[in-house]
Parts: C-alpha cells; sequence; structure tokens
C-alpha cells in the first residue's frame, strides 16, 4: 500500500514540480546565474546510500525515537535564547544508541523568529555529533536536523518534496520523522534530515574532495521587505555594507513614491515590464 501511495503522490506532484524545474531552469540561462558549479556536475554523481550506514540506520521508512538529555539550566538557556541560536552540550540516544557530549543549538530564520514570537517553544533544532567529541559522527553522520514541520498541517509537504528529488535522481537529503524527547518529556513529532555537510557530500560525490558546499551567513532572513533590514544595505560593488543607503534600499525615500503594503516604486517611477504597485 505505502508503494501505491507513493506512485500516486508522484503522479499527482510531478507535472507540478517539473514546470518549477522548467521556469527555473529558464530564468537562470537569462540572468547568468553562478549556480552552475561542479556540485551539479552530473557525471560527478555518486548516490551511494549504501556507503553511508547512517543511511540504513536512521533514515529508512521507520519513525525514529530521539531522547536529549540536558541539564535543565542548558535547556532553558537553548529555549530562552533560541533567536541568539546558543550551542548546548547534551546527550542523545537515538533508537537506543547513545552519543555523549553532542552539540545541540537552535536554527531556523523566519520560523525561528516567528516561533520566538509566540507561545510556542517548539523549536527546530541541529544536532552536531563532533562540536565537543573530535570525530564523533552518528555512523558516519556529522550533523542531524531536526525540523519542527513548521506551519504545515498535513506533516507531509518537506517529507514529500526531498522523496520526489531523491526518486528523480537530485541530489537531496536523507530524511525520516523523528519522535523527540527532551529530559524525559515528549518534545514533539519532527522531521529529522541529512544536514548539508561532508557527510551528504560523500554520500552524493564520493570522497575525492572536489566539491564544495557553500552557505549563506548573516542575511537576516524574513527581517523585512524580501528579506533585508537597514544593516543589509549590502553594496556588491565594494563588497560592503554601504551606509548611503536606507531602510528600503533605496537612496533616497523621499523621491519615490509608496503603494499598499509598504512597496516602494522607484525615483524614476517606472516600474520593470509587467510588474506594478497596487493602488
Amino acid at each position: 500500500m505505502y508503494n501505491i501511495n507513493k506512485i500516486t503522490s508522484y503522479i499527482l506532484c510531478l507535472s507540478f514540480v517539473c514546470g518549477i524545474f522548467s521556469g527555473c531552469s529558464a530564468a537562470s540561462s537569462e540572468s547568468g546565474s553562478v549556480q552552475s558549479s561542479t556540485v551539479t556536475d552530473s557525471s560527478m554523481l555518486v548516490s551511494d546510500t549504501s556507503s553511508s550506514e547512517y543511511a540504513s540506520k536512521l533514515f529508512s521508512d521507520d519513525v525514529i525515537k530521539i531522547d536529549i538529555t540536558a541539564s535543565d539550566d542548558d535547556w532553558n538557556n537553548l529555549l530562552e535564547n533560541a533567536v541568539s541560536k546558543p550551542t548546548i552540550q547534551a546527550d542523545i540516544s537515538i533508537n537506543g544508541e547513545t552519543f555523549k557530549n553532542v552539540g545541540v543549538k537552535t536554527k531556523g530564520n523566519t520560523s525561528l523568529s516567528q516561533i520566538s514570537g509566540s507561545d510556542s517553544d517548539r523549536y527546530s533544532l541541529k544536532v552536531n555529533f563532533g562540536k565537543y567529541v573530535d570525530g564523533q559522527t552518528c555512523y558516519g553522520l556529522d550533523k542531524l536536523v531536526l525540523n519542527n514541520i513548521y506551519a504545515d498541517s498535513t506533516y507531509l509537504k518537506e517529507y514529500m518534496s526531498y522523496d520526489l528529488f531523491a526518486y528523480m535522481g537530485v541530489p537531496a537529503s536523507l530524511c525520516t520523522f523523528a519522535d523527540i524527547y527532551v529530559n524525559g518529556e515528549h518534545f514533539g513529532f519532527y522531521l529529522a534530515l541529512e544536514d548539508v555537510e561532508s557527510g551528504f557530500l560523500d554520500r552524493n560525490y564520493g570522497q575525492s574532495g572536489e566539491v564544495e558546499a557553500y552557505k549563506p551567513e548573516g542575511m537576516n532572513m524574513g527581517a523585512g521587505m524580501g528579506g533585508m533590514d537597514k544593516q543589509q544595505n549590502f553594496n556588491p560593488d565594494s563588497n560592503t555594507a554601504d551606509d548611503s543607503l536606507t531602510d528600503s534600499g533605496s537612496q533616497d525615500n523621499s523621491t519615490s513614491s509608496q503603494g499598499a503594503n509598504g512597496m516602494q516604486t522607484p525615483p524614476d517611477g517606472q516600474m520593470p515590464d509587467g510588474m506594478q504597485i497596487p493602488a
């Protein structure tokens, strides 16, 4: 029954996903995107899950049980300062196998800030097995992501997205559902993910060392229109922040008009073809 449901889901979603891929490919070609790095070279793909022990130990079709044990002070510090993403030391047990002295911190951008502004403390987490013990991994996995599946009552959208990528042969993080307990108390039902780190690269591209992964830092996503605030007045020409720019990202707000939802029109009043500010 699982396979029938899976194939049915693929049939319903493949046309939608392929349409997105076509649009993204066209946009990348027109804009001269630099995303076509060695990491997208299909000739380098390995995608051998059998070579990664954690693939079978963690990411099977079964829900895994995760027990996190930390001091009350450390755990409270993590929750009370979640936006700052402090790393605490804890022990973690996965399906009965315990890993001592791992690093645990909150993760996310928009979802993190939204959770911190609510009555919930159900943050997404990241587990770093080698944070305090050099070389320690979880069956070869260096970091494990625990997503709170924020704002998805179906609990399936993210899981199906990764599953579809894998089904189509696109390198994607392995994932499975996880039931999480903290100091003996149930914390939530999460999606456990293979982080895009060395384990992911080794599994998909081998251990040749010819592939690197990059992650943007400090983008303050969700801080304002376009995910940018006045600290993000970045000048790509000088690779520095430009203090002459104002909060909206334009050099002179007084010469631009404002439409609905605080959207700004350019000083010359001209919008790109097909775009307009609502009245």
